[in-house]
């Protein structure tokens, strides 16, 4: 799946794709959300929860790799590298 197929997904089908087609990388934590990073074909997917709310706020996909900064020390940049190609 591309990045352009993802986007043209209604909500529910994006995340069920995430949950059946995504391999989960890292998950980090801040104050009021967790979040989770997702490869799915040749992007990632950031989701965003809310610990508050006891639920999933966002979907972020992006293809670019400034975004994978918060989670550089949990992810192998090589593996990662590897995706791109």
């Amino acid at each position: 799946m591309t990045l352009y197929e993802y986007l043209q997904l209604n909500d529910l089908d994006q995340t069920n794709a995430i949950w059946d087609q995504g391999r989960f990388l890292a998950h980090r934590k801040e104050e009021l959300n967790d979040y989770a990073l997702y490869e799915l074909g040749d992007f990632f997917v950031e989701v965003t929860y809310s610990n508050n709310a006891n639920k999933i706020l966002t979907f972020k996909p992006f293809k670019t790799m400034r975004l994978l900064e918060p989670y550089w020390n949990q992810v192998n940049i090589d593996e990662v590298d590897q995706l791109l190609d």
